[in-house]
Order: C-alpha cells, then structure tokens, then sequence
C-alpha cells in the first residue's frame, strides 16, 4: 500500500526537477549571445549524433543482412563533445573559448580522417567495400564545422569588442 502512495510524490519530485532544469536551460539561453545560441544547439546536436556507427552489409548464402557497427573511436568523441558542452557553460575567460576552439578542431581532424580514410576509425575486420556511414557522422560533422566557425567567430567579435571598448 505504501508503493502506491509513493508513486505520486515521485511523479511531482521528478516534475519539479525537470522544471527546474529546464528554467535553468531557459534563463542561461536567455542570457546568452546569438552566436553563443548556435555554439550551444550545434554542441548539443553533435553531443547527440556522437555515437557513430557504419552500416555494414554481410552477403552469406544468397541472403543480406545489414548490421550497424560502432566505430573505434566512440568513447574519445563522445568524451570530447562532453568537455566542450561543460566547458561552454562555464566559459568565464577567454581562454575557455580557445580550448573550446582547439577541442572543435581536433574533432574535426578527426572527421575528416574518417571520412578520408575510413581505416582510421573502423574496426579491423570490416571489409572496405561492404560499409557506409550513416546520416549521423555527417550530421556529426556538420555540427563540428558549424561549432569551430562559431566558436572561432565569436573568439573574434570578443577580441574586436575588448580593442574598441
């Protein structure tokens, strides 16, 4: 009988905290730049589609299967995207916005890497010619350039508005 009344006040708990979060979300988005806007959705959208996978097609007996596979490198991107949210909300100096930059443009190094050279972030047993990348490595790597042009724009505005004020 005690299970049942405490259903209720989990439901309220749990509204209240996601209430909290996202007035939190909502008064740290207003206070924010327009530029800072764009760094923050692509940081999260690239946060989100960090899981990278390939599709791979396996022929066997005249039948195919597709599988999806998990590259090499999931952990450190994912790890990656994770610092530079963090680091973005806490940005207090300039110098914030220059790891943010350096972090962005290891990433995308690492992108175009994969992209140029699949070897670099697949296991080793696929076969070259039996995978594809799926929609979310290029959203990936939309996300990337669209954060390090951000980034590196507003690392830019700042330097110009700290000369003329």
């Amino acid at each position: 009988m005690l299970f049942f009344k405490v259903i209720p006040l989990t439901i309220v708990g749990w509204w209240k905290v996601y209430a909290r979060f996202f007035r939190g979300i909502f008064r740290f988005w207003v206070q924010k730049e327009p530029l800072d806007r764009i760094i923050l959705l692509a940081l999260l959208v690239q946060l989100g589609s960090s899981q990278i996978q390939v599709g791979y097609t396996i022929h066997f007996l005249n039948e195919t299967e597709q599988v999806f596979v998990s590259t090499n490198i999931n952990l450190w991107i994912t790890f990656c995207c994770l610092i530079a949210i963090v680091l973005f909300i806490v940005s207090i100096s300039i110098w914030i916005k220059y790891l943010l930059l350096s972090i962005e443009g290891m990433l995308g190094i690492v992108v175009i890497l994969g992209l140029l050279n699949p070897k670099f972030i697949m296991v080793n047993f696929l076969n070259s010619n039996d995978f594809y990348f799926t929609y979310k490595v290029y959203v990936f790597a939309a996300c990337v350039i669209i954060s390090f042009v951000s980034i590196l724009l507003s690392l830019i505005t700042s330097k110009q508005k700290a000369t003329s004020g």
